[in-house]
């Protein structure tokens, strides 16, 4: 859920009010505007004069009213670290559900599927993430089969045309199914997740009665 969100603003459902000091005369409130959009254009500006200015920064800076406010996020800015992170997370959760894999069930069916939703809890990361590089790498062939298609004339070189085209077009459409595929995987990892957090509160409907004793207390060094 926060990988879907990861490039979107937060909280903007919650409004914020900024009172500037004097609100007493429409001017005073103009020009405490047009000194906040001042610091704006010189931090920009600054930004770009240092060599780490973005886009986004700039583009929110000479944005218009009533235009949308962006956070000035970029996929690229994504380090390895983080898809690291939630591939080790992932299979931690998966792992730490098959140690229930001999664990009793309410019936056969419901420890079968208890087992098949942890496997996939810890194998769809890894799989999402070499679909993730392979679709990254054959969509850089196809720009490159692209380009070299583009240097070739149809009527001097036909031949390099008409391949460097078909390689392009092939490169696009193993890409798309292996994006498509990451897609279902993912719906796959999503509804293992839902059974087993469904099942981890069905299985307490059946636990047997010595379940409910405490024996803490027996455990404990004691004196007779």
């Amino acid at each position: 859920m926060y990988l879907v969100n990861v490039g979107k603003p937060r909280g903007v459902n919650l409004p914020i009010e900024i009172l500037p000091k004097c609100l007493s005369r429409p001017e005073d409130v103009i020009r405490c505007l047009n000194a906040a959009q001042r610091e704006v254009q010189e931090a920009a500006e600054k930004e770009k004069s240092s060599g780490a200015h973005d886009e986004p920064s700039q583009s929110n800076a000479k944005r218009q009213p009533g235009q949308s406010v962006g956070n000035s996020f970029q996929i690229e800015k994504i380090q390895d670290g983080s898809f690291m992170m939630l591939l080790v997370s992932s299979i931690l959760f998966g792992g730490l559900h098959l140690i229930a894999w001999h664990f009793d069930f309410p019936t056969r069916v419901e420890q079968i599927l208890w087992r098949v939703a942890a496997l996939i809890c810890v194998s769809i990361g890894p799989a999402i993430c070499v679909l993730g590089f392979l679709v990254q790498y054959l969509d850089d062939l196809a720009k490159k089969a692209k380009d070299k298609r583009q240097s070739h004339s149809v009527d001097t070189d036909n031949k390099a045309w008409t391949w460097n085209r078909t390689a392009a077009g092939t490169f696009k459409t193993l890409s798309f199914l292996l994006t498509w595929s990451a897609l279902l995987l993912t719906l796959g990892y999503i509804l293992a997740r839902l059974y087993l957090l469904v099942e981890v509160f069905r299985a307490l409907c059946y636990l047997p009665p010595s379940a409910y004793i405490g024996t803490w207390a027996g455990n404990l060094p004691n004196i007779d």
